[in-house]
């Protein structure tokens, strides 16, 4: 039997229907236990999550304001609040608004790894490549041993053409995880960029070796077809260098698997 004064009970039932995806059920679960514990601060950061992970980022909002004037807040759970909300706007690409709410978590924990990356792709939704830079190099510091901040920095710096530096983080990238294919692509594009030809289809190469994203690898292979083609007209002792039998029969390969 239920206890209805007992609005933990309430949350818990909320959580099953967040679960199975019924939402309005979950929301009508939710509000009987505000109704019951109105200053209940994990009711009102267990609403306030739901509605955050719905992408229901004002109404998320108005909720962990609430929590957040509730007497006693711990700091951790304020930061988490802030992490919670700006994830809501950048789902729902509202990007400025997320900026304000990881800025405040920020400023209650600046070295949390995580959020510096999330720092990272907000400035770069906007545009603002010298500040994503600084966060990603924050991570960096932070946990030197994640090759997501190295290879989001890159194509930062890439973007930027600032190309050598971008290499030496997609370099970094390929020592922590060798199997990292789209680090290879960039490196590709960075050196294509430079007319570096000869490195170009050596990273195209490895690219098409671990990738599995089926359209863009097909791309890929017939670039790299081209550009050794173009490299044994231009620079035949170079061409001679790259295992151009190997991807010649790769190009074939993916063609006959989709027929």
């Amino acid at each position: 039997k239920l206890d209805s004064a007992n609005p933990l009970i309430y949350i818990s039932i909320a959580n099953c229907y967040d679960k199975l995806g019924s939402k309005s059920k979950s929301a009508e679960y939710y509000e009987k236990a505000i109704d019951i514990a109105p200053e209940n601060q994990e009711v009102l950061s267990s609403y306030a999550k739901s509605l955050s992970d719905s992408g229901k980022a004002e109404d998320a909002k108005t909720v962990y304001e609430q929590a957040l004037s509730l007497p006693g807040a711990a700091e951790e759970e304020k930061f988490l609040y802030h992490c919670e909300l700006g994830d809501a706007f950048y789902k729902n690409k509202n990007y400025n608004e997320a900026l304000n709410e990881y800025k405040k978590a920020l400023e209650i924990k600046n070295s949390d790894e995580i959020l510096n990356i999330k720092l990272g792709n907000t400035y770069k939704a906007l545009s603002d490549l010298n500040s994503a830079i600084d966060h990603y190099n924050a991570a960096i510091e932070i946990n030197p041993e994640n090759p997501d901040s190295y290879f989001n920095c890159g194509l930062c710096l890439a973007e930027k053409n600032k190309l050598e530096e971008a290499k030496e983080k997609f370099q970094k990238v390929i020592l922590l995880k060798s199997n990292y294919e789209y680090a290879y692509y960039a490196l590709g594009l960075a050196y294509e960029k430079e007319n570096n030809i000869k490195e170009a289809v050596k990273n195209y190469q490895e690219f098409v070796k671990y990738s599995q994203d089926k359209n863009l690898k097909n791309s890929i292979q017939k670039k790299t077809a081209f550009l050794i083609k173009q490299l044994k007209e231009t620079e035949p002792a170079a061409a001679q260098e790259i295992d151009a039998p190997q991807t010649e029969m790769q190009i074939e390969a993916p063609a006959e698997k989709e027929q």
